[in-house]
């Protein structure tokens, strides 16, 4: 009967067009921790491809408010099949049109592993390196 260790999951949106155009560029992400924790969140793709938005950072307890983070469509680095760069690293990217399942994960300590899912469609993205 304890209290769930990751609670108030929402993202502000369901859709996002992350062009710069002001128009729906960026979403708020929000929950609630317990105890501390390692949180990721991450969007997997129809065809089962995983990006990461934060992977396994720590938290410590929500005290008087949830945890906010806004999400602008960049993930971790990640190249399309047929890419290749010669003298630098994709660092970051914005994750390509299409539908998207997310989920905000958190582990405790203890090995205990909560996770909140849902979808977010992105579309009219501005996906061109620079």
């Amino acid at each position: 009967g304890g209290k769930p260790l990751l609670s108030d999951v929402s993202f502000s949106k369901a859709l996002i067009t992350p062009n710069a155009d002001r128009d729906n560029d960026v979403l708020l992400i929000s929950f609630r921790l317990s105890r501390s924790a390692e949180v990721s969140i991450y969007f997997d793709d129809t065809t089962g491809n995983r990006y990461y938005f934060r992977n396994h950072v720590h938290h410590g307890p929500s005290v008087e408010r949830p945890y906010q983070v806004y999400f602008s469509g960049v993930v971790d680095g990640y190249t399309l099949p047929g890419e290749q760069f010669e003298g630098f690293t994709v660092e970051k990217r914005v994750l390509q049109d299409g539908s998207y399942t997310w989920t905000v994960e958190a582990t405790d300590a203890a090995g205990v592993t909560e996770r909140v899912t849902g979808t977010l469609t992105i579309a009219d993205a501005d996906t061109a390196l620079p």
